[in-house]
Order: structure tokens, then sequence, then C-alpha cells
């Protein structure tokens, strides 16, 4: 009597629980069904920009974040995509690059974290393609603003002057062991080869200190430069008589990750090429010429957590390339003005806005 009266019990209760599903699925129904017009109306215009702002852009099958279910705080797509297009890119003061066109990835340095634009050594930019032009007035703050920022050091206040294939370099050279405290005058002359399409590897054709030719005198002693002047710094070191760059590591955080294809030296500058940039999954919503373009991935600024982005940059107040500088991207931001499209992309103008009154 026992064994069936728990039977009847549990198929009443399937039968209860049935019965409940049924009666939420109604409600569910009668609740949609008295909704008003202008409710249902936004819901379904809902349904329609949450395709958009789900959509997913991956340009590079080897992306280290593979994409993932999306959450609240995670859109569990690629890393952010950059597209930058006639862009004075500085990372800080004169410290940069103009980039003619450059496509890259920001990849976080731990899976599935957002980008933090505020914290540049938390994430990389990984290039996919493109191509860009170091200066001389970048050139020379790179050395004397970063690389030779610190004490004591054999080298001072370089000045770095690109010409057609040669390199020419002048400044202080503080001999090791002798003449303590004195700056003596010197200059090089040299070429630029890439090497394992990472490196840059500056070979001297002459040098001269107080306007003596030194090479063929060093080579007679048995010496070379980096004996004469040592530099070993993270992302750049002289070794022998040549001076070698690291692309990942020669400028301030982030970290520059990609393949150089070439590298030639212009009287504009050290040119460099990376190939052909990947298409973007999504043109730029703009025609303007110079301008940054991010989309898919997720990146935090200020305070503010932004999912799967569209994120446009521009400078209306400028005909020439906009200047964009990563260590204080705030205070330019905070200057000009924000707003968004109805597709959730974020249109920044870093053209100063008028004073609030």
């Amino acid at each position: 009597m026992i064994a069936p009266a728990f039977a009847f019990a549990a198929v009443m209760l399937r039968l209860a629980l049935v019965a409940l599903g049924l009666t939420g699925l109604l409600a569910s129904a009668l609740a949609r069904a008295a909704e008003p017009p202008m409710a249902s109306a936004q819901r379904k215009e809902l349904i329609s920009v949450r395709q958009q702002w789900t959509q997913r852009c991956d340009p590079s099958s080897g992306a280290p974040n593979a994409s993932g279910p999306a959450a609240a705080r995670d859109s569990g797509t690629a890393p952010p995509v950059v597209q930058m297009r006639d862009v004075d890119f500085r990372i800080t003061g004169d410290i940069g690059f103009h980039v003619h066109q450059l496509t890259a990835q920001l990849v976080a340095h731990k899976p599935g974290q957002p980008v933090d634009m505020d914290d540049p050594g938390q994430f990389d930019i990984r290039i996919l393609g493109g191509e860009v032009t170091v200066p001389k007035e970048s050139l020379d703050a790179l050395f004397n603003q970063y690389l030779l920022d610190y004490s004591p050091r054999s080298l001072n206040a370089l000045s770095l002057t690109p010409g057609d294939g040669v390199l020419d370099v002048s400044g202080g050279l503080k001999l090791r062991n002798h003449f303590p405290g004195v700056w003596l005058p010197f200059g090089m002359r040299g070429t630029l080869a890439l090497k394992e399409s990472r490196y840059l590897v500056y070979t001297p054709t002459e040098a001269r200190v107080m306007g003596i030719q030194t090479l063929a005198l060093l080579k007679g002693m048995g010496l070379e430069l980096s004996q004469l002047a040592p530099l070993n710094r993270p992302g750049a070191k002289l070794d022998g008589n040549d001076m070698v760059l690291d692309q990942y590591t020669v400028f301030p955080p982030p970290r520059l990750i990609g393949q150089m294809k070439t590298a030639r030296v212009t009287p504009d500058g050290l040119v460099l090429g990376f190939g052909p940039a990947p298409a973007m999954c999504a043109p730029a919503p703009t025609d303007a010429a110079s301008r940054i373009w991010i989309q898919s991935g997720d990146l935090k600024m200020y305070n503010v957590l932004v999912t799967n982005s569209r994120i446009l940059v521009t400078d209306t107040s400028t005909r020439g390339p906009l200047r964009f500088d990563l260590y204080h991207y705030r205070e330019a931001a905070a200057r000009g003005t924000t707003r968004m499209d109805a597709d959730g992309t974020l249109r920044v103008d870093l053209a100063p806005a008028a004073a609030v009154q």
C-alpha cells in the first residue's frame, strides 16, 4: 500500500509542476498581451539594436584571447581592433610616430580582462599591418627622455638626423674611466638594417670624437664602441660597434608586438612597414581622412567599461593629422566632446569644446 501511495504522490507532484509551468507561460503571455504598444515597440527595437551591439569582429584567427560567451562585463569577443589613418600617435610627449595607416589589436596580458587605457603596462599593441614613420623629433625624445634617462651614462643630448639612406647621430660622449664629468663632442654616420623582423641594427660607417676619426683608431687598438661608451638598456644596446634597437621594448609601454617587413631611412624619418593591413569587420563610420577607429573587445577608460567596443576618435579643429597622446588621453578627451550613436558607437571629437556658461 505504501509504494502505490508514493507513486501516486509523485504523479500528482509532476502534474502540479506542469500546471505551474503552464500557468507561468500563460501569465507571461497575458502580460505581453497587456503590454502597452509603446513598450512592445521599444522591446522590438531593443532586440534589433542588441544584434548590432553583439556583432563580433576578429580580423586575426590567431588572436591570443579567443572569443567566448558574452556576459554583462565581458563581451567574449576578440581583443579590441584599432585602425589608424594619418595620425600623429604619441605614447607620451614627443615619443611616438606618425601613422600613415595601421591596424592592430590591443591585447590585455591577462586573457579575459578588458584593456585598461589608463594602465599601458597592462596590455600590448599587436600590430597586424600598416606603415609608420618615426620623425627626428620623436627619435631625439625617445633617446634623451627615455632610453638615456639614467645616471651615470656614457651618451648625452643626442641629436638623430635621418637622411637619404643614412642616419647621423651627434651628442656628448663620456669615455669609460676617462675624463670623468666631461662630455666630449662626438658624431656618427651609419646605415640601418632590419634583423629577424624585430630588431633595427644601426651600423656606423664613420665616427668622430672631438673631430678625430675614431673607428679605424679603435680597430687598431682592438677596441669597439661598446667598450668606449657602453649602453645596455631595455630596447637599446651597443653590441660591438652596432646599436641594436628592439621594436618590442624600445618605446615606453605598451609593448609594440609585430613583424616588421621593411625598415628604411628617409629625410622624413625611419619608415617602418608591417605589411598589408587586414580589412576591418566594419568600415569607420566617417569620411574623415585622419581618424582612430576601434571595434570589438572590451575597453576600460576612466572608470567606465565599454564592452564590444565601437569608438571613433577624430579632431575637427584641424585639417591635418589628429594628435593622440596615449598617456594623456583623458585630458584631451575632457577638452573635447563625446556623443553616442544609436548603434552604440562612441564618437570622440578632440576639438576643444566651447566653455559651458
